[in-house]
């Protein structure tokens, strides 16, 4: 069984890591940067100044989000076990009389908990800000896309950690992990404006669910946007699997399969460390 305190004392000292090479603080600022950025361009499209709207500003946010979140999270995992990994301080933990599986769940409550505040404060320090210029009070979509860019940053942390925990150099996990990235954020689209073409008929709803489930990005992507009103644009067969995840069932459902890009890849890093031979 593996013990709560080496797990600790090793997410202790990835975060102190973290905020030593100032991560947390510029990513923090960027994010907030960005936020703060949109919302006001988003006064001045209408000839008005000051800051727009939570709704507006999330729905702005949403895919800035989707690109950076997943790209700063598989840079920051693979760094942080790869990098120690060739470096050095990877194999002082190694010689250690603990398990490994505590040094993956010690470098990903640590990675995640930089990654959280760095999200907290960037977006929840420009939400305040907006708040306080009174630009209305629907502060429920922003909140919403800032706590399901926290679970997508976690996803593509586990992810990079197997990544990592798998490959053989550093150049290689990072090559991966940049793959990954292109194909979920870029790529994955195109599939499934593809499936929509050449599926028809009672099998659409069904790949399109499938395909939804399949990549934590359009997991969050879809589920902000239902909140927020902004899946309208969608075409007919969207709508009905749409409307079928409105409501606190839809709500459960997308947060349940989210926590499983989250559990699932974590476990799989785990198992591919216990098993690795870091001597060879």
């Amino acid at each position: 069984m593996c013990s709560i305190r080496p797990i600790l004392t090793i997410a202790r000292r990835e975060l102190m890591e973290a905020i030593r090479s100032r991560w947390v603080l510029l990513t923090g600022a960027l994010f907030g940067v960005l936020a703060l950025a949109l919302s006001a361009f988003g006064m001045q499209s209408v000839g008005a100044r000051g800051f727009s709207g939570f709704s507006r500003t999330a729905i702005g946010l949403l895919n800035l989000t989707l690109y950076l979140t997943p790209l700063l999270a598989l840079l920051l995992s693979i760094n942080s076990m790869a990098a120690e990994r060739e470096e050095g301080p990877l194999e002082l933990l190694l010689a250690q009389p603990i398990p490994r599986s505590a040094i993956v769940l010690g470098k990903f409550c640590g990675l995640a908990a930089a990654l959280t505040a760095a999200l907290l404060c960037g977006l929840g320090g420009a939400g305040l800000l907006i708040g306080i210029a009174g630009a209305d009070t629907d502060i429920g979509g922003y909140l919403l896309l800032l706590l399901r860019s926290v679970g997508l940053g976690l996803a593509f942390l586990s992810l990079g950690l197997w990544i990592a925990s798998a490959a053989a150099t550093r150049l290689h996990a990072l090559a991966h992990g940049l793959l990954l990235w292109f194909a979920t954020v870029v790529l994955y689209d195109l599939v499934v404006v593809g499936a929509t073409a050449l599926i028809g008929g009672s099998l659409l709803k069904t790949a399109l669910g499938a395909l939804l489930v399949a990549n934590p990005v359009d997991l969050v992507r879809i589920g902000t946007l239902i909140h927020l009103g902004g899946a309208d644009s969608f075409g007919l067969t969207a709508q009905a699997l749409i409307g079928f995840l409105r409501g606190t069932p839809g709500t459960l459902l997308l947060s349940a399969a989210l926590l499983g890009w989250i559990v699932v890849p974590l476990l799989g890093a785990t198992r591919t460390f216990n098993r690795r031979d870091f001597a060879a």
